[in-house]
């Protein structure tokens, strides 16, 4: 996949049920200020993000958004 896009197949096996599935997932990322840009575009007035729920940290893995309109 092209930069800013991952991929991961995921399967989930229902044993009692004797079902399984194989998933695709496929998600686009961006930068923190588009996602902020686009929060503001739709009214959002508290915007507030964190690292594993820590100070915003630009090299985790995550961010967690915490907004209010």
């Amino acid at each position: 996949m092209g930069e800013g896009k991952i991929s991961h197949r995921v399967q989930i096996d229902d044993f009692e049920n004797d079902e399984h599935v194989l998933e695709t997932h496929e998600q686009v990322t961006m930068r923190v200020e588009q996602y902020i840009e686009l929060l503001e575009k739709a009214h959002f007035k508290h915007i507030e993000y964190y690292s594993d729920f820590k100070t915003y940290n630009e090299n985790d893995d995550r961010v967690i958004f915490v907004v209010k309109k």
